[in-house]
């Protein structure tokens, strides 16, 4: 009753879905040395892992719906959230040091490191295929600190080995070049380089947008009519489709642009604002938004949300 009870407010609050397995994971990561799902592990006498948990579940349920609650004001929901067990070493953290993540005025260094970790895992797979022994080795990282969340000692624990996290901007390039518009990495990679407001919630957008790129809109084009190159760039999807033509808008944002074009949204925000879009400009300061300027305008945002994610990666 208290894990139905526990899952359907925590679905409620953050908009993540968590299974009864789940909550057994997490006992065995706080209280068995063995985090494997074996029978022994739950047998009962005087020192079970049930007896314990039974005794404590208060303070556990507290941590781990504050910690999705947290996860989902850094903009991971059910769907971005691919691995839920990415969520076990900061709800061991949390429990082991009392730290309230979900406590808005307090710990931003650790929410930080917190944040730059999971997203990091989240986007190099770390809990793909049988996570025990990644569970294991960082629960041990995590005794071994003082308080902090310690993301640089389990980035430098994985390094050149299967599981290994570590971010380099070769990688980043490549997911921004292939990340496509309903993936979670997507929307990971965008939220990394978008400074967030954790009141609201985000769609991904595409900024030119995907009715511009039929052939018969392509058409209306001038400079398309004679460079067939060009006009190719503009059919492939791996250009308008992916991070580089994408950008996060909160609801109202979302519904205000619609499928207005490029160029006439940015004349409707503040200029303020143009550099939150990461809307490239040209050696005269002038906005890259025509239409055929499109090939120029995604090479060049590429590099600029490279740029803001490797910097919001940074330690």
């Amino acid at each position: 009753d208290k894990f139905d009870e526990l899952i359907r407010l925590i679905q409620t609050e953050a908009s993540i879905s968590l299974n009864k397995d789940f909550i057994l994971k997490v006992f065995l990561v706080l209280y068995s040395n063995d985090v494997a799902f074996k029978v022994k592990n739950f047998e009962d006498d005087e020192f079970s892992l049930v007896k314990k948990a039974k005794l404590n579940f208060d303070k556990i349920s507290a941590t781990i719906s504050g910690v999705c609650r947290y996860a989902n004001r850094i903009d991971l929901d059910n769907e971005t959230l691919r691995s839920k067990y990415a969520l076990i070493p900061i709800i061991y953290f949390c429990y082991k040091n009392d730290f309230e993540i979900d406590n808005v005025a307090r710990g931003e260094k650790n929410k930080r490191l917190i944040e730059i970790w999971l997203k990091t895992a989240l986007l190099k797979g770390m809990f793909g295929g049988k996570p025990d022994s990644v569970l294991t080795a960082i629960r041990k990282i995590i005794d071994g600190a003082c308080g902090e969340f310690p993301t640089k000692e389990i980035i430098n624990a994985f390094r050149n080995k299967s599981k290994d996290v570590t971010i380099t901007r070769d990688f980043i390039e490549d997911k921004v070049k292939g990340a496509h518009y309903n993936s979670a990495e997507a929307h990971i990679l965008l939220s990394l380089a978008t400074r967030l407001d954790p009141s609201q919630r985000y769609n991904v957008d595409h900024m030119y947008p995907r009715s511009m790129f039929r052939k018969t809109e392509l058409e209306k084009i001038p400079r398309l009519r004679s460079d067939e190159k060009l006009r190719e760039f503009y059919l492939d999807k791996e250009n308008w489709d992916t991070v580089g033509n994408l950008q996060l808008l909160n609801d109202s944002e979302n519904k205000s642009k619609g499928g207005t074009g490029l160029s006439a949204w940015t004349k409707a925000v503040s200029r303020y604002k143009w550099s939150d879009y990461f809307i490239p400009t040209d050696e005269e300061g002038n906005l890259i938004v025509e239409d055929d300027r499109f090939k120029e305008f995604v090479e060049k945002r590429r590099e600029l949300i490279v740029d803001a994610i490797m910097s919001a990666l940074t330690i």
